[in-house]
């Protein structure tokens, strides 16, 4: 049976939303989409199904990925990959990844299609993002899907030490920090408003702009910044809240393809995006990946025409705006009703129950970790500006009324991504080890 978009978002799994996207290798160390140089011609022998695909049958990934029964060499280094499914896809229907070691064993690793979505979205059905395994060398999608349209997609979290020329030799043309960036706060607002130095588009602040975020007091979200102003400007949220803007964290807003709408905001939803995040990366790269892979469907992204959340959190507790307003430096709401009924723009996080649901990411896979303090802490403070401009009990409940998706139903004020399988899908995130601590982050707020 072939589901209706409905039916197979309301019924399938999901591991979280994923981070990655297509050249967006903003320097050496940050996140991006890796393709092989390997170009030996495909082909797919069904006879060899069963074992790894013969030297004729390799091909490297690319930008339209790799086939069933065709291998990818793998780099290295902190990654993951996704699988598009063939438009016919259902429920019941199911991938495997298989994992090559350098010692010659192989590790099997099912996937099926997720649903953490946009309403209304009709692109191709994606798997969940699936971490590569330390040390394996190669990966293949063997037999059991035998459809042309069923597509094996890589995307590298960090980019192996050693093997940069590699990856920029294999076609990924980097968007490269022009030299000499400002390091004043107040030049690099300016050169950020007129686009001078080439920094419009996706831009490469790395380390530049954590310094500067750090000094401002945007890393820390409520704290003033040095002086009592706002450092080099954030965006404003509500209560005081003000975060690292997408101007700020360099947003391509040419991806934008989404036209913000508005309801009523109710409650608010944690996730994780379930791809490990290194302590002390760049977090701004990781945003602008996570932001391409969700805005562009190139590269296997989801072609949404924006990131899936409101606000995004890094190990080191800098938090960042996501979803755009359309109004530059307010986010989450819309401008102008911070008052007795604040509207908050609808993104795309929670299937069939996004309108008036604000989502709060935090970055990293916490199925088997643990958010750091310092996320932990910035949760803490975000969400307490958010229900206190709100005016919600974070202990409570509420009445959550979506009426595009016909639901009236009551849900925790503050409530975590597998909260809404019931009426979604069924997912693990925000993960274990962060859903154990909800109720002591509903204390802390």
């Amino acid at each position: 049976m072939t589901l209706t978009r409905r039916a197979f978002f309301r019924s399938s799994t999901a591991l979280g939303a994923a981070v990655g996207g297509s050249l967006l290798f903003a320097n050496r160390n940050n996140m991006g989409v890796f393709s092989s140089a390997d170009d030996a011609l495909p082909g797919a022998d069904p006879a060899g199904a069963a074992g790894a695909p013969t030297p004729a049958e390799q091909e490297g990934f690319t930008g339209t990925g790799i086939g069933v029964n065709q291998k990818g060499e793998l780099p290295g280094g902190t990654g993951y990959l996704t699988v598009t499914f063939a438009p016919a896809a259902t429920e019941a229907t199911q991938a495997t990844l298989r994992f090559e070691f350098q010692d010659g064993r192989t590790e099997d690793r099912v996937v099926q299609p997720e649903a953490h979505d946009r309403e209304g979205d009709d692109s191709a059905l994606k798997s969940e993002p699936v971490e590569l395994p330390e040390g394996a060398t190669a990966v293949w999608l063997p037999g059991e899907v035998n459809d042309p349209a069923t597509r094996l997609f890589l995307h590298i979290v960090e980019a192996p030490k050693g093997q940069e020329e590699q990856i920029f030799g294999a076609g990924i043309a980097p968007y490269a920090a022009p030299m000499g960036l400002p390091s004043n706060p107040a030049e690099l607002q300016s050169s950020l408003e007129t686009g001078a130095a080439g920094l419009a588009g996706s831009l490469a602040l790395a380390g530049t702009i954590a310094g500067i975020l750090q000094s401002s007091g945007l890393a820390n979200p409520g704290a003033p910044a040095p002086g009592g102003g706002a450092g080099i400007g954030g965006a404003n949220v509500i209560n005081g809240l003000r975060v690292v803007s997408r101007r700020e964290w360099g947003a391509n807003e040419s991806l934008m393809g989404w036209t913000p709408r508005f309801t009523r905001a109710q409650l608010i939803t944690v996730h994780h995006t379930a791809i490990a995040t290194p302590v002390n990366g760049d977090y701004a790269a990781n945003v602008r990946s996570i932001y391409a892979f969700h805005a562009s469907s190139a590269n296997g992204g989801r072609g949404w025409g924006d990131i899936g959340y409101h606000l995004l959190i890094a190990p080191d507790g800098t938090v960042f705006q996501g979803r755009t307003t359309g109004t530059d430096g307010q986010a989450v709401f819309q401008s102008g009703s911070l008052g007795a009924s604040p509207m908050s723009v609808t993104a795309g996080h929670v299937y069939n129950a996004n309108d008036g649901n604000i989502g709060v990411c935090l970055l990293g896979n916490f199925m088997q970790q643990a958010p750091t303090p310092a996320a932990i802490n910035s949760l803490v403070r975000v969400l307490g500006h958010l229900c206190r401009g709100l005016g919600l009990d974070p202990r409570g409940h509420v009445r959550y009324v979506n009426n595009a998706a016909r639901l009236n139903l009551t849900r925790r004020t503050i409530t975590g991504h597998r909260d809404w399988g019931d009426v979604s899908t069924a997912t693990a995130c925000p993960g274990d080890r962060a859903y154990a601590l909800m109720n002591q982050v509903r204390s802390r707020v």
